[in-house]
C-alpha cells in the first residue's frame, strides 16, 4: 500500500511539472508574438522614417548587396532605389580611385561585425560627379550573432568638405607663414609655459621645439635671473589684456651662449582660455651695429657728431614696418645732419640695381635736371655710377669718393665738366660714402650719403648705419609680407562667404538679395555705434550669410505670394539652426555662427530659436536683427508690396527697448534720416589691408 501511495504521488508531481511546462511554453508563445509584432511595427516605423529622411537610409547584406534604399539616393547619387537594391554593392558606388582601398578596409570591419560612424568617403555620381558621404552604419544579427548585414545612414558633406579643404589650404598657409618666419614665434600660458615655436624660436633658444614645449622660460632658465621680474611683469599686463613690447632681453641659450632679443607680446583668446603669442626678434646684428657705432665714437673724434646722430635714427628706423618708412625715416635722418643719402636696393636677379630713395629737395633736383637736359630718372640714376656699385657688391666694403663730380663725369661722358661741376655743387655733392646693406654675410644694395665736409673717418659710422638700414629693411619687408599673406587670408575667407552667398542667390534671388541689403543697413549702424572695424567686419560677415539655413527650405515656401500656413512657417522657422549647424565648425575669427543662430531673437525672450532675451543676444546679432526687420518691411516680398522705409522704421521705434535693443534703434534711425544712408545691391566688403 505504501509503495502505491509512493508511486500515486510521483504521478501528481509529474503532472504539476507538465502543466509548468505547458504554461511556459504558452507565455513563450505570447511573448513571441508580442516581440514579432513589435518587430514589425518597428519595421513600419522605420520604412516610415527613412522614406522622409533627410540622409540616405540602406540596409546591405553581409555581402555588401543593398537590400533596401531610401529614396532620397536619387537627389544624392542619381540613382533610383530599384537601381539600386539587389544590383549594387556598397563598394560599387565608391570612387573608382578608392574602391578597392575601401572595399578591403569595409570588409575588415563586417569580419569584426563592429558598428561605425561618420566614416567620410568619395563616391562618384551615376552622372561622373564627386560627391562626399558621412556614412554611419550599424550591425544586423541572428540570435545566434551572426551577421546578417548593416543597416545606416549617409549624409551628403560635399559642401562641407571643400569649406573645409579651403579652410585647412588656409591653416596650412598660414602654418607655413608662422613655422618659417624670420623672426621666432610662440605660445605660451599666463605662467610662461611654452605651448608651441616656430623654427626661428628653437634658433634663438636652441632648443627643439619638444624640448620647449610644457616647460616654462623659469624651469628652462632662459632669463638672467635680473630679467625674470621684468618678464613677469609682461605676463601681467597679458593678463589683463594688453600687449608688450618691444621690450629688450638677454636670452641665454641651451648651449650657454647668451643672444640678444626684442619680444613684443600679444594676449589672444582660444577657447575661453588667455594665452600670449610672443615674437622674440634676435637682434644680434643690431646690437653688434650699435656696438661697432660706439667704438667708432670712441675711436675719433671727428666722427663723433655723426656717429650720435646716426645711432639715434638707426634705434628710430628700427622701428619702422614697412620698407617705405625706412627709406623716409633714412631720410629725414640723414638729412636733418645736413646731408644727402640714397638707398639703392639690388634686384632679384642681381643684374642691376633699382633705386629706392633719394633724399634730395625736389626744387634742387628739377633745377639739376632742367640744367643738364637729362629725364628726372637718368639723371636719378647717373648722380651714382654703377661701377662703384658693382665693387660695392663684389667687395663688400664701404668706399670714400671724393670729388663726387669726377665720378659724374666718367658716368655723363656727354656732358661738358664744367657742366657737371655745377651740378654737383649745386646739388652739395662733394664728398661721399659708400656702404653696403648687408644681412647674413650677403651684400642686398647700398647706401649713399654725400654732401661737404665728410672725410674717411665717417665710414665706420655710416657703415654701422647702412648695417642698421639694412636689418630694418629686411626686417620691414617680412613684416610686410606676412601682412599681405593675413590680408589675403582674410579675403579667401570672404570669398568663401560669397560663394555661400551666390548659391543661396541662384535658388533664391530675393533672400541672397535681402541678405546683401541687411548687410549694408547693419554695417551702417555698427559703425554709427562707433564699433571697431574689426567688429563691423564680423557683422559683416554674418550679414551676407545670415539666411544661409533657408536653402534647406522648398523653394515654393519661399516665394509663395500668400500667407504661409502653421507648418510652412514652421519649415521656415528651423532656417536659424539649420544655418548654424552649417557655420557652427568653420573657423571664423568672429562669432559668426551665434550671429546666424541668434538673428531672429528678441529682446523680450519672444524670437526663436532658443527664446533668449536682453544681453543674452550678443550686441552683433542685435544689430543683425534690426537691420532684419527693417530691409523686410522696407522691401518687395511676393506675399506683400514694399511698406518703405518709413514704415519700417516707424516700427522699430515703437518697439524699441520691447522688441529691439535702445541704442540699436537709435543708431538705425540716425542712419538715413540724419546720415543720408540709402540700400545699394551690393555692400563694399571690407578694406582687409586697413584691418591688418
Amino acid at each position: 500500500m505504501k509503495d502505491q501511495d509512493k508511486t500515486k504521488e510521483q504521478l501528481i508531481q509529474e503532472l504539476a511539472e507538465l502543466r509548468q511546462r505547458v504554461a511556459e511554453l504558452e507565455a513563450a508563445d505570447t511573448e513571441r508574438k508580442w516581440a514579432e509584432e513589435a518587430l514589425r511595427e518597428s519595421e513600419e516605423r522605420f520604412q516610415q522614417v527613412a522614406e522622409h529622411a533627410q540622409e540616405w537610409i540602406w540596409e546591405v547584406d553581409a555581402h555588401g548587396s543593398y537590400t533596401y534604399s531610401s529614396p532620397i539616393v536619387e537627389e544624392i547619387l542619381g540613382y533610383k532605389p530599384e537601381e539600386v537594391v539587389g544590383k549594387k554593392h556598397f563598394y560599387d558606388l565608391f570612387h573608382p580611385e578608392d574602391r578597392e582601398e575601401l572595399k578591403k578596409a569595409a570588409f575588415e570591419v563586417f569580419a569584426q561585425k563592429q558598428s561605425f560612424r561618420e566614416f567620410i568617403n568619395r563616391n562618384m555620381r551615376k552622372d561622373g560627379e564627386t560627391v562626399w558621404l558621412s556614412t554611419s552604419g550599424v550591425t544586423i544579427l541572428d540570435e545566434e550573432g551572426n551577421l546578417l548585414g548593416y543597416r545606416g545612414a549617409d549624409i551628403d558633406t560635399t559642401e562641407r568638405k571643400q569649406a573645409q579643404e579651403a579652410l585647412r589650404e588656409s591653416e596650412e598657409r598660414l602654418k607655413i607663414l608662422f613655422e618659417f618666419a624670420p623672426d621666432g614665434y610662440y605660445v605660451n600660458n599666463l605662467k610662461g609655459t611654452f605651448i608651441d615655436g616656430n623654427k626661428a624660436a628653437e634658433e634663438i633658444t636652441g632648443y627643439k621645439r619638444e624640448e620647449l614645449m610644457g616647460k616654462s622660460f623659469l624651469k628652462l632658465k632662459l632669463l638672467p635671473p635680473n630679467q625674470i621680474p621684468r618678464a613677469a611683469a609682461l605676463l601681467v599686463q597679458n593678463a589683463l589684456g594688453k600687449p608688450t613690447g618691444p621690450d629688450e632681453f638677454t636670452l641665454n641659450q641651451k648651449d650657454g651662449s647668451q643672444v640678444p632679443v626684442e619680444i613684443r607680446t600679444f594676449p589672444i583668446k582660444v577657447k575661453g582660455q588667455t594665452l600670449v603669442l610672443g615674437i622674440a626678434r634676435d637682434i644680434t646684428e643690431r646690437k653688434r651695429a650699435e656696438e661697432e657705432l660706439r667704438r667708432s665714437l670712441e675711436e675719433t673724434a671727428r666722427g663723433q657728431r655723426m656717429l650720435l646722430a646716426l645711432s639715434q635714427a638707426a634705434q628710430t628706423v628700427q622701428r619702422a614696418h614697412t620698407p617705405e618708412e625706412v627709406y623716409r625715416i633714412v631720410g629725414d635722418e640723414v638729412s636733418g645732419l645736413g646731408y644727402h643719402v640714397a638707398v639703392f636696393s639690388l634686384t632679384a636677379d642681381r643684374a642691376h640695381l633699382a633705386m629706392s630713395h633719394l633724399s634730395f629737395e625736389p626744387a634742387l633736383l628739377q633745377a639739376a635736371e632742367n640744367l643738364s637736359g637729362l629725364s628726372a630718372q637718368d639723371f636719378r640714376f647717373a648722380i651714382v655710377p654703377g661701377g662703384i656699385h658693382d665693387q660695392i657688391i663684389s667687395e663688400g666694403r664701404s668706399i670714400f669718393l671724393e670729388p663726387v663730380f669726377e665720378s659724374m663725369a666718367e658716368a655723363l661722358p656727354k656732358l661738358a665738366h664744367p657742366l657737371i661741376g655745377r651740378i654737383a655743387a649745386m646739388l652739395g655733392l662733394e664728398q661721399a660714402v659708400y656702404a653696403p646693406l648687408r644681412v647674413g654675410g650677403e651684400t642686398h644694395g647700398s647706401l649713399i650719403v654725400t654732401g661737404t665736409g665728410l672725410t674717411e673717418a665717417d665710414m665706420p659710422a655710416v657703415t654701422a648705419f647702412a648695417n642698421q638700414t639694412a636689418i630694418a629693411l629686411d626686417s620691414a619687408r617680412a613684416e610686410e609680407e606676412l601682412r599681405q599673406s593675413y590680408v589675403k587670408l582674410r579675403r579667401t575667407l570672404e570669398e568663401t562667404v560669397n560663394t555661400l552667398v551666390s548659391a543661396i542667390e541662384m535658388r533664391d534671388p530675393y533672400t541672397g538679395s535681402h541678405q546683401r541689403r541687411v548687410t549694408q543697413l547693419a554695417c551702417a549702424i555698427a559703425n554709427e555705434m562707433g564699433l571697431p572695424e574689426e567688429q563691423i567686419e564680423g557683422v559683416h560677415m554674418a550679414g551676407l550669410i545670415h539666411d544661409l539655413g533657408k536653402i534647406t527650405v522648398p523653394a515654393e515656401i519661399l516665394s509663395k505670394p500668400s500667407r504661409l500656413a502653421e507648418l510652412e512657417f514652421g519649415l521656415i522657422k528651423m532656417h536659424p539652426q539649420v544655418g548654424y549647424d552649417v557655420l557652427k565648425e568653420m573657423d571664423f575669427p568672429w562669432p559668426v555662427a551665434q550671429m546666424v543662430l541668434q538673428h531672429h531673437e528678441r529682446m523680450d525672450g519672444s524670437g526663436y530659436p532658443q527664446g533668449l532675451s536682453g544681453e543674452e543676444i550678443i550686441l552683433e546679432t542685435r544689430i543683425l536683427g534690426v537691420a532684419d526687420v527693417v530691409e523686410a518691411m522696407a522691401s518687395h516680398r511676393p506675399y506683400r508690396s514694399a511698406r518703405g522705409i518709413d514704415k519700417a522704421l516707424e516700427e522699430i521705434s515703437q518697439n524699441k527697448g520691447l522688441l529691439y535693443d535702445p541704442e540699436v534703434v537709435v543708431a538705425c534711425v540716425t542712419a538715413p534720416t540724419e546720415k543720408g544712408f540709402t540700400f545699394d545691391a551690393t555692400p563694399s566688403p571690407p578694406d582687409f589691408a586697413k584691418l591688418a
